[in-house]
């Protein structure tokens, strides 16, 4: 169309004829110039084509606008998969393993490696263990026989990181001091503190100890034949104090253990103790502490 009246009209018409006389107007040769309609088939078909040729055009600029924002969520997508994938074998949140009072558990781990868990006592064994590394953590107390493999073997406990390749070791960490007896191999000890890091080697029949925080002293000569005594029923006191050794017992037994004497609760010593019964246990430690005890129901004290 050459050109385009919007007419409208705001007054109603004063009569007919001024009605008739705007129709006649408008309707007159000459007034407006428009195009002839389609004389065929084919020119019809033409104007069709080209209204297609524009809706695919429209379409398709629509598709692209929205192809960034469909991208984008893919790829986020694709990030946040390979973040949970990162996570799922690296991070150490893996199978949890848990003793109670009075009770142990033995850990065959994926490697073919051994960990024997003693008395409330926690393991965390890393995802992915053995195929890309050998990482676990531990809460207690627990003794490791481990396979040689590719990978190094870490046990991260709060005071510190021991590091092995193959060897026998026991690992206590009770009450923020952490204390380690290698009985085979060799191990090694690295503790974080005061932005410095020191690591310590120990070698067979070697133990070292230390509070949480501190740096570790040289390692010592082990002293007993048969270490750790837990394996064997027995309770190992090394530079221990009373309320350790109670505490262990109390552990073993599931019962609580009440000293009135605090200076008799700081005193400290070492020794080796029979754990297989209670009462041989009490009777032995009364001896040593010569302190009198009293049993009432799970509750032992001393006097």
């Amino acid at each position: 169309m050459n050109s385009f009246l919007h007419w409208k009209r705001t007054k109603p018409f004063e009569n007919k004829a001024e009605q008739q006389r705007i129709v006649d107007e408008l309707t007159s040769p000459g007034k407006f110039n428009l195009p002839e309609p389609p004389a065929s088939e084919q020119e019809w078909q033409a104007i069709y084509r080209r209204i297609r040729e524009k809706e695919r055009v429209h379409a398709k600029n629509n598709t692209s606008i929205l192809t960034l924002p469909r991208f984008a969520v893919g790829f986020a997508t694709v990030c946040v998969l390979a973040l949970l994938f990162v996570w799922f074998v690296f991070v150490p949140s893996g199978k949890e393993y848990v003793t109670g009072r009075a009770e142990k558990l033995t850990v065959k781990l994926a490697d073919n490696s051994e960990v024997r868990l003693n008395c409330d006592s926690r393991l965390i064994v890393a995802k992915g263990f053995s195929a890309i590394s050998r990482k676990v953590e531990l809460a207690g107390e627990a003794y490791f026989n481990v396979e040689k493999g590719k990978h190094p073997f870490f046990v991260k406990t709060n005071s510190g990181t021991v590091t092995v390749v193959g060897t026998a070791f026991n690992i206590k960490e009770r009450d923020n001091r952490i204390q380690i007896a290698v009985n085979e191999g060799v191990v090694k000890f690295s503790v974080e503190a005061a932005h410095k890091d020191s690591t310590i080697t120990l070698t067979q029949d070697q133990y070292i100890s230390c509070t949480t925080g501190s740096f570790p002293d040289a390692p010592q000569k082990i002293g007993f034949a048969s270490f750790p005594g837990w394996l064997d029923g027995n309770i190992s006191a090394k530079q221990s104090t009373f309320r350790q050794l109670c505490d262990e017992i109390e552990r073993r037994f599931d019962v609580t253990i009440i000293i009135n004497d605090v200076d008799l609760g700081n005193t400290e010593f070492s020794g080796l103790f029979d754990a297989n019964d209670l009462h041989n246990l009490l009777q032995a430690v009364s001896v040593l502490v010569d302190k009198d005890y009293r049993i009432e129901k799970n509750t032992i004290t001393f006097q």
